[in-house]
């Protein structure tokens, strides 16, 4: 069955049963949730203890068996710290990059991601992000392929997009792409066909980041220079709820992530900070649900102006707690690992830790107003050339590497095999010339993308230990003749390391361009 399928899970329990019912197929059955539930998953599946006590993890690793189809927009989120089932990735290289386009725009290319609400039997998609433009390629698993399907302009000639994010609409069975940038405006479209669906209003400046709730594919959440959190959902014009305010970030903020449970957002900003807000009250939970019986945005066209007053859209003016004590720079990007949180700063360094005191259990909801300024700093891992902004770190969704870009075109890795990284880089590899802007990864882990300033898109084979190296991979170098050369790249680097470049321009495809 070829229907949509959200491609992740995670269920927690404290007691679960494990039996093989065929070749590929484990059979689980958890007793100690609230209610029994059962779960069919073929291939590699790891059972693990939780970093924080005696919890277990169901966990997917690189394919999903018999799931149901989208029902209701809920991601099925890997979280894996101890991967135990699968072979080990290759120590020395575990992943080698196999294909290099360029798109001719010759503008940076600064967002990446992958569709992940695509059934097993589809060819992952991938969208970047780079100048007005929108561009979906495909990129099969079964060779080193990064084919060009379609080009989505912005209306706008100047228009600067800087980030990206998929949906799917659980209603009208369709996936989305909804992106924002420069202009603050948010818009949504049909990849499939590259129409405007919508505008979404409210941001009053440059949108820096969106990420979709892993629980329902319809709700998302974008960043901006106006130093907000608003999220969204893809059948409103307006937001549902706006974070910021009185104990709100005090200069634009450049990244998020949702926890597991969506019911927690972190923040981070130029102003140092990083931020932990709160989305479980009953009143922002009840708007999110009243925002799902909408058949379409025109219910609430006339009233846009008068959301905030009329309470339809819920303000959060504090979050739970606030940390400015682990960067001493713009901190530009920040993911959640668990109950963990990682952070990147533009002062060259990478820190995993926790909000809360020693001892205390992470997540505490403490009294009204009252904002927790604790954290414990586990790891600080040195990243080297990253004294610029805008550089987007990934977690590989079988929890085994953080991986980060810099400024001279290398990909660094850490281990997360033993639940932490470790403080020093496992694996470096240099696949540029220039800042590499954003890494992602495909639903499944097999493959991992990177995005750069010299309008490269660099796709990269996961290599498994004891895997003969694919062909393409061997042959695999930085030269080009189509590419941009050395000295230019470098030039580009040094032009965009603090700044966003809005020049225009054209694009069409070869064998290594991609429009």
């Amino acid at each position: 069955d070829c229907s949509p399928v959200l491609p992740r899970f995670s269920a927690i329990a404290s007691g679960a049963k494990i039996w093989r019912t065929s070749n590929l197929n484990f059979h689980f059955t958890f007793s100690s949730l609230s209610a029994c539930s059962t779960l069919f998953v073929s291939r590699w599946v790891c059972l693990r203890f939780d970093l924080f006590g005696s919890r277990m993890l169901c966990n997917e690793q690189f394919a999903m068996g018999d799931v149901d189809p989208v029902s209701n927009g809920s991601s099925r989120l890997i979280d894996i710290s101890k991967p135990l089932a699968i072979p080990n990735d290759d120590p020395v290289h575990p992943f080698l990059a196999s294909k290099t386009v360029y798109e001719q725009h010759r503008q940076p290319i600064y967002a990446c991601a992958f569709n992940p609400y695509q059934p097993d039997c589809c060819v992952p998609l991938l969208a970047t992000a780079a100048k007005n433009m929108i561009t979906i390629y495909e990129c099969p698993l079964d060779s080193n392929k990064i084919t060009l399907v379609r080009n989505i302009k912005d209306p706008s000639p100047d228009m600067d997009i800087f980030t990206l994010t998929w949906c799917y609409d659980i209603t009208d069975k369709a996936h989305r792409i909804a992106f924002g940038g420069y202009s603050g405006l948010i818009r949504l479209v049909d990849p499939s066909s590259g129409s405007l669906l919508m505008n979404m209003y409210g941001h009053g400046d440059h949108v820096n980041e969106m990420r979709t709730d892993p629980n329902n594919s319809m709700i998302f959440a974008s960043v901006s220079k106006d130093t907000t959190i608003r999220l969204w959902n893809i059948r409103v014009q307006g937001p549902i709820a706006i974070l910021g305010g009185y104990e709100g970030h005090k200069d634009q903020i450049l990244s998020l992530d949702w926890s597991l449970d969506s019911k927690y957002i972190v923040s981070c900003s130029m102003d140092h900070s990083i931020r932990l807000w709160y989305l479980g009250t009953d009143k922002l939970q009840e708007r999110i649900r009243d925002s799902m019986t909408l058949k379409g945005q025109a219910n609430f066209q006339r009233e846009l102006a008068d959301d905030c007053q009329s309470g339809r859209t819920i303000q959060i003016h504090y979050p739970i707690a606030i940390n400015t004590d682990l960067h001493n720079d713009y901190v530009d990007c920040v993911r959640f690992l668990g109950h963990y949180v990682i952070s990147k700063g533009s002062d060259m360094s990478v820190v995993v830790f926790r909000f809360g005191s020693f001892g205390e259990e992470f997540y505490k909801i403490r009294p009204k107003l009252q904002v927790d300024t604790s954290a414990i700093q586990l790891v600080r891992m040195d990243l080297p050339d990253s004294d610029i902004w805008f550089i987007k770190f990934d977690i590989d969704p079988l929890n085994r590497w953080i991986v980060s870009g810099n400024k001279m075109g290398q990909l660094c890795f850490w281990d997360l095999t033993e639940g932490l990284p470790t403080v020093n880089m496992t694996v470096t590899l240099k696949i540029a010339e220039c800042c590499i802007r954003q890494i992602c990864f495909g639903a499944n882990g097999r493959i991992m993308v990177a995005v750069a300033d010299d309008y490269s898109v660099t796709r990269l084979e996961r290599i498994l230990e004891g895997e003969d190296i694919p062909s393409f991979c061997k042959s695999t170098g930085l030269s080009s003749t189509n590419g941009p050369s050395a000295k230019k790249a470098k030039r580009r680097s040094r032009k965009h390391g603090k700044k966003r470049n809005s020049e225009s321009g054209s694009s069409e495809n070869s064998d290594d361009h991609a429009s």
